[in-house]
């Protein structure tokens, strides 16, 4: 029989969650994030290769230890490990990736570690994650990672207590402004400088994160909401929107207005940042006389953003 070892229980994850702004652009109303405590409930999904392998005794156990995880708030990437031995072909580690974004993810090269007791990191490996497949929204998916004996440092190997976690870069260059050639061509330099200096005021997101941060917020003379957001991408890859749905919420947590935005296929590159106009028609707006004191622009639970990364 092999070896088990008694897992830490932690629950390492990349936050996405909307950033609080408290600073604006003159004359506007500012958003600020609303404390929630909800959570959100992943279910299993199973990649291609495993599901002609795995019994349905398997995926009932499967299924029993992801709801038994740490649990998520929305917009998050987490990585938790489940198992863990020492073989002689190097360490193998059973785990899951959850997905509480409301998109689904195709992750790529993603960096990992075995962290022990005393945050001593015993294995480091960068893993090519495609074969995972598309992760889709609140989901969990199990997979095994083997790291080689060239990826271990053989005197941190321990596993009283140990953890599964993205290895997250200490330090991430500053975040890009990047205007679409209307706006470039429409804003003045007065206009352009207002827009970095907000974004400088900003909340620093984490690497890996994609964020929706709303920042201004007009209601025109016909009724109409006109929100402006910062797309931030902090992640490796480009991020090509076609379609969003959003809901604005505002300080008593109801939902002020719905809507679902083709954006045309709107590029956010890695580790930039892309300010772009959401307006709410009348039609769409759910409450009268909402309370924008405080307020946050977000995608509905569970609702499915359709991009290509």
């Amino acid at each position: 029989m092999i070896p088990f070892f008694k897992k830490k229980k932690s629950n390492n994850k990349v936050n996405s969650e909307l950033s609080e702004d408290k600073e604006s652009l003159p004359e506007e109303s500012v958003q600020e994030d609303l404390e929630t405590d909800d959570h959100v409930e992943t279910t299993l999904s199973l990649a291609e290769s495993w599901k002609d392998t795995v019994s349905n005794e398997q995926k009932y156990v499967l299924s029993f230890k992801q709801s038994t995880l740490p649990p998520l708030k929305e917009n998050q990437l987490s990585i938790n490990g489940e198992n863990i031995r020492l073989q002689s072909e190097g360490i193998i580690v059973n785990g899951f990736i959850r997905n509480t974004l409301s998109q689904p993810l195709q992750l790529k090269q993603i960096p990992l570690v075995v962290k022990v007791a005393g945050g001593a990191i015993a294995a480091r490996k960068t893993f090519d994650l495609t074969e995972i497949g598309e992760l889709p929204p609140q989901a969990a998916r199990p997979w095994t990672f083997l790291f080689e004996n060239q990826y271990i440092d053989f005197k941190h190997v321990h596993f009283k207590e140990w953890e599964l976690a993205f290895e997250i870069p200490q330090q991430k260059q500053e975040m890009k402004l990047e205007l679409t050639p209307e706006w470039e061509q429409s804003l003045t330099e007065q206009g352009k400088q207002a827009l970095i200096n907000t974004l400088q005021k900003l909340p620093k997101i984490n690497a890996g994160e994609f964020n929706i941060s709303g920042v201004q917020l007009q209601t025109d003379e016909q009724g109409n909401m006109n929100v402006l957001t910062f797309l931030r991408n902090g992640t490796e890859q480009d991020v090509t929107i076609h379609q969003i749905p959003l809901v604005l919420v505002d300080a008593t947590g109801e939902d002020v207005a719905i809507g679902v935005f083709n954006t045309e296929g709107l590029m956010i590159r890695s580790n930039t940042c892309k300010p772009w106009r959401f307006v709410f028609p009348k039609a769409v707006i759910k409450k009268e006389n909402p309370d924008l004191t405080k307020w946050i622009i977000k995608t509905p639970d569970s609702a499915k953003v359709e991009t290509k990364q």
